[in-house]
């Protein structure tokens, strides 16, 4: 478990990540909205490489636009929304 929502799955020589959130707060702006209360159980540094980032739905405490975009230059990983066969990144 990495927070709230977002998870590591490690299985087959897969990595999967949900819901990725690293920022401070669940907010579009980083001034506003609930803080985080805990941190997440690893940095993002030390993610080992993603393969796949699951995003469940549209709401800030599951879609962080700024750990997405880090995510993205950082990882080869395929993008997936539950009911989409294409990619969404």
């Amino acid at each position: 478990m990495v927070g709230h929502a977002s998870l590591l799955i490690q299985a087959g020589g897969v990595n999967i990540l949900t819901d990725p959130v690293w920022s401070n707060r669940a907010s579009p702006v980083a001034f506003a909205g609930p803080r985080r209360v805990t941190a997440p159980g690893i940095r993002l540094k030390d993610l080992p490489s993603i393969d796949v980032i699951l995003v469940s739905h549209n709401h800030y405490d599951h879609l962080d636009i700024s750990t997405l975009r880090h995510l993205h230059a950082q990882h080869a990983a395929r993008f997936r929304r539950p009911g989409t066969k294409g990619r969404i990144a």
